[in-house]
């Protein structure tokens, strides 16, 4: 006796993306210029992904635009599958993303537990009157964050983005590479084939390659 055929009624059920951080289609037009175009991107869990390209290529509008201090002109931001999009820099920090710069600045008289504390602040809960009278409560998030302090030291459970526009940089320790140019998304995958894209090496050297055989980006070069 043979099976019948089963038969699903109503409308298809779209795949639930696996990404901690996802970007679609986000574009940013200041004026007439479009310093971001389409940009689509995922950043998996504990992954390290990396945004380069050459200078004024878009890559510090993305961060702006993950981080509300932009907001996108079109497009979606969204992290764990809701939208960041119209959140102001403060929310999204309280969402679970922190920005850090390339001019750290550390308290030299503090240590490295004592430096990611004060990182961590601003998802305490604690108000001035129970940090400056130990009440129970707050001791208990002092402990909490400093268990969570440990837990990003050991590098396990974060995932980073970065954006830099030195490809050498990159190359050693990212996962993936997304490479902007003039807004716009020319190539994403592992760092080897980065390197070796044709659309990277016309982004960064200024001419494309010419020979039948793809030409690796000349690293020093890229610096």
């Amino acid at each position: 006796m043979s099976a019948k055929p089963v038969e699903f009624v109503g409308e298809p059920v779209e795949p639930v993306s696996s990404a901690l951080l996802e970007l679609s289609k986000v574009t940013k037009h200041f004026g007439g210029l479009a310093a971001v175009q389409d940009v689509d991107l995922q950043v998996n869990p504990t992954e390290i992904v990396s945004i380069i390209g050459p200078n004024g290529a878009g890559k510090t509008t993305v961060f702006n635009l993950i981080t509300g201090i932009y907001r996108a002109t079109s497009g979606d931001v969204r992290l764990e599958g809701r939208s960041l999009v119209g959140l102001s820099p403060d929310q999204v920090v309280r969402r679970g993303i922190t920005r850090t710069f390339q001019n750290i600045r550390l308290f030299n008289n503090m240590t490295v537990i004592e430096n990611v504390l004060v990182g961590l602040h601003t998802q305490l809960k604690a108000n001035v009157l129970g940090s400056l009278f130990h009440t129970p409560s707050v001791m208990h998030e002092e402990v909490d964050a400093r268990k969570r302090a440990i837990d990003l030291l050991s590098f396990f459970g974060l995932t980073i983005l970065l954006i830099e526009h030195k490809l050498a940089v990159t190359m050693g320790i990212s996962d993936r590479i997304a490479v902007l140019d003039y807004g716009r998304k020319i190539a994403e995958g592992l760092p080897e084939e980065v390197r070796r894209d044709e659309r990277v090496i016309a982004a960064y050297l200024g001419t494309p390659s010419t020979r039948g055989e793809q030409a690796p980006v000349d690293e020093r070069a890229a610096e």
